[in-house]
Parts: structure tokens; sequence; C-alpha cells
């Protein structure tokens, strides 16, 4: 074993990248509560941690877990950071902002971003702001300078104020989309792969939710637990290029068309070669659709590499 990991972490070094183990069996089904039986939650975290541990190191992530939790705990700690984000910079925005209008910033703002902005880039903006902070009254008289403003080429100091404080607001807005972005695609690449159900995120609210596609009502919301196998071998994947903080991972991946249709299997490797956090790929399978696609010109055969 020492040999191998050697060889792995010199693999490592030189790709400047995790490795990103995934076995044959890479998912339990069972939460680790169903598997243990009797023992009391501590106990339950204590083994998680263990188990977790054994398979998590510097040089690779061997990906096998238990149930759906790990999903749920990445999904709702980006979530909460994302909300962190808005609500601190918007703090600080309105705080910052007092200083502004002391120096008269205002005088000097540049329109151009405000002219070009869409009205539902300016509903998108506001609507992320809380009611605590900006009313509806507010937002809507916001709404009407900066329409005002994009076929008047004089601005009175009102106007000039509030449009200093939008271009505030967009900057912001831009910063958050950035940061969004690992979630947004998440949602994206998973519902390539959902059949009459899709992966919605508000960006108002930083809700994340399962859904019959088409349904808009809280009792159509499904729990990540009632995915099919296939689903939350795709989901649990994702989650971990997307979710887990922005690493760089080299992907090893064995038998990939694991509970997998064939179309799935047609669209899998490549989705997980076209993801910002994939840095390179290897995968060992049986089936002939798993590189029946543009990756076809890379697949060998094992007998190719026997002397």
């Amino acid at each position: 074993m020492e040999p191998l990991r050697q060889a792995l972490e010199g693999i490592r070094q030189s790709l400047k990248a995790q490795l990103l183990y995934l076995p044959t069996y890479r998912r339990i089904e069972q939460e680790l509560s169903l598997i243990f039986k009797g023992l009391d939650e501590r106990e339950l975290r204590n083994r998680g941690r263990m188990l977790t541990a054994q398979r998590k190191g510097e040089t690779f992530v061997e990906l096998i877990e238990f149930g759906m939790k790990d999903v749920d705990e990445a999904v709702n700690e980006t979530r909460k950071e994302l909300d962190r984000f808005a609500r601190e910079s918007l703090n600080n925005l309105t705080f910052s902002y007092l200083g502004d209008i002391v120096e008269h910033k205002y005088t000097n703002v540049d329109l151009k971003k405000i002219k070009s902005a869409t009205k539902d880039k300016v509903d998108n903006i506001l609507n992320r702001i809380q009611e605590t902070i900006l009313s509806s009254a507010n937002k809507q008289h916001l709404r009407q300078v900066i329409e005002d403003v994009k076929t008047d080429e004089q601005q009175d100091q009102h106007a000039q104020v509030i449009c200093h404080y939008f271009t505030k607001l967009m900057a912001f807005h831009e910063k958050l989309e950035e940061k969004e972005a690992k979630i947004v695609n998440f949602c994206r690449v998973c519902n390539d792969y959902m059949v009459g159900k899709e992966f919605k995120y508000d960006t108002s609210s930083f809700h994340f939710t399962i859904r019959h596609k088409g349904a808009d009502d809280a009792s159509s919301e499904i729990k990540l637990h009632h995915l099919s196998s296939g689903e939350k071998q795709i989901v649990s994947l994702f989650s971990h290029l997307y979710l887990s903080g922005g690493k760089k991972y080299f992907v090893l991946i064995d038998e990939p068309e694991l509970s997998l249709s064939v179309p799935w299997q047609r669209k899998f490797l490549l989705d997980i070669r076209n993801a910002d956090f994939c840095t390179g790929l290897v995968a060992v399978t049986h089936s002939p659709f798993i590189y029946d696609n543009e990756l076809k010109k890379y697949a060998h055969g094992l007998g190719e590499f026997v002397v």
C-alpha cells in the first residue's frame, strides 16, 4: 500500500489537485443510524467521523457515504455561507454609504451600468434585499428613479444619491452571483439526470428544494433519500465536485455505469470532465456506452498495456 500511496501523492503534487476515488460500491443506501441500531446520536457521529477519517486524507478522498446526509449537509452549508455573505455585505454597504454621502461621492456616479440594466436585473437585485433593510415602498421608489434616469440626461441630487447607492448594490449582486455559481451549476447538471423532478435554487431566499417538475406548492417537495439509486449516485458525486469548497480534483472512478441508464452512461463522464473543479479523469468500465461520446478517442483496453 505504501508504494501506491507514494505514487498517488506524486500525482497529486504534480497536478496540484486532490485525488477523488469512487470505488464500485460508493454509496450505502441506508443511513448510518439504520445500520448501527441502538446507538445514540453522539456515538453515531463518532463512528461517522472515524469512517470518514479512514477514507479521507491529504493525498486522496475515497467517496463512500451512508444515506444522503452528506449531500444535505453540503447543500445547507453552501446556503448558509451565501446567506452570511449577503447579510454581511449589505450591512457593510449600508454603513459605508453614510461616509459616501458625507463626502458627496454621489456627485461623480457613473450611470452607464445603471442605464444598461434591464428591468429583470433591477428586480433580481432588489428582491435579494430583505424588507428590514429596504421596504417594498422604497424598492418601488428606487425602481422608478432608475427608470427615469434612463430617459433623462439631467439628474437632480436625489437621483444621484439613489443611483450611487444602486451601483453599490449592483457590485454586491455581481459578487454574490459569482459565489452562487457553484450551487446554480450543481442544480443545472443534476437536472439533466432527473426524471419528472427538478432541483430548484431561489436566489432571493437562498432556498433549495427538489420538486415534481412544474409543481410550485410545498406539498410536492421531494427529499433526497426518495431519489432512485442512480439519481443518488449522480447527486452525491456532483455535490462533492461543486459544493466542497472549490477544491480541484483528479477523479478516479471504477464502474461509472453503476445504477445508470444507457443515456446517462453516455453523458456522465463528459459532465464530470466539464466541471470547473475536475482537472483530470480516469475511469474503468465494462460498459460500451460510457465512452460512446467524444471521449472515445481516449478509451483503451487493458490488454493494450500487457507486455
